[in-house]
């Protein structure tokens, strides 16, 4: 029985996961999720966008970020590993507006689409209260990392503050990447998600107000599905790191996809 057990797992299909980080941080946001998906088998592509990250000399712009990952999910369906199982896109935040986007221009290179904390859309008064709080952390002397670490401390612990902050801190782009997510349209995107047929999951914390609009996101993008993640908040991968690596690893697992 063991045998034929571990027989079963080698030939699992392997999911290919690219995740694509929120606003002001990097990669390693997706500590958490990423080692839990590593150790299940799965494979794992974490890229810094333009302006984030070991790029965070790099200017912020749309095309770039989009090139970025479309690099990313190309190199995860290049994967040697056997047998292939399906790529899935997965964006937070200002990573899931641009995730929407790719999906909406190329959802024949995806098999499966999470948004996580971007069920609103970027509107006037939206954009520019983002506008306002970066403009007001950049006057800071330490640009506001002190108040970012005691938010995601406050939120998720040591552990939380660490992935938030280990890949470093990027504010110098922030002003160009919330003028680009202002020009997006994520329900057209979504609508030509539905019209491709592609399997689209959002997950939301229910304390995070970027999900006011998450029914109409949903019927847009046809027939997906809709977790809320109870007492969580905007960055609900750090807020609920257990909750949010098993939702993926049932993603992961999902036939259909």
């Amino acid at each position: 029985m063991a045998g034929s057990t571990g027989a079963a797992a080698a030939t699992a299909p392997s999911a290919r996961f690219v995740l694509v980080h929120g606003l002001y941080t990097s990669r390693t946001m997706w500590r958490p999720q990423a080692a839990a998906l590593r150790d299940a088998g799965h494979e794992v592509r974490t890229p810094d966008l333009p302006g984030h990250g070991r790029r965070r000399d790099e200017a912020f712009r749309l095309e770039a970020a989009m090139a970025t990952i479309d690099e990313a999910v190309a190199d995860a369906a290049r994967s040697t590993h056997a047998p292939p199982g399906p790529v899935i896109l997965v964006g937070l935040s200002l990573g899931g507006y641009l995730s929407m986007e790719y999906a909406g221009r190329h959802p024949e290179r995806i098999d499966g689409l999470i948004p996580m904390a971007c069920s609103a859309r970027p509107s006037a008064f939206g954009v520019g209260v983002y506008r306002g709080i970066t403009r007001t952390l950049r006057r800071m002397p330490d640009q506001g990392l002190a108040v970012d670490v005691a938010m995601q401390r406050l939120v998720g612990g040591k552990s939380a503050a660490l992935a938030f902050l280990a890949g470093g801190y990027s504010i110098a782009a922030a002003l160009d990447a919330v003028a680009a997510v202002a020009t997006l349209d994520p329900i057209a995107s979504l609508r030509r998600v539905a019209e491709a047929g592609l399997p689209t999951w959002f997950v939301n914390g229910e304390l995070d107000q970027m999900r006011i609009e998450q029914r109409r996101f949903a019927a847009a993008a046809g027939s997906a599905w809709r977790t809320l993640v109870p007492g969580a908040s905007h960055l609900v991968n750090l807020a609920a790191p257990r909750t949010v690596s098993h939702l993926l690893l049932m993603a992961g697992a999902a036939a259909s996809w």
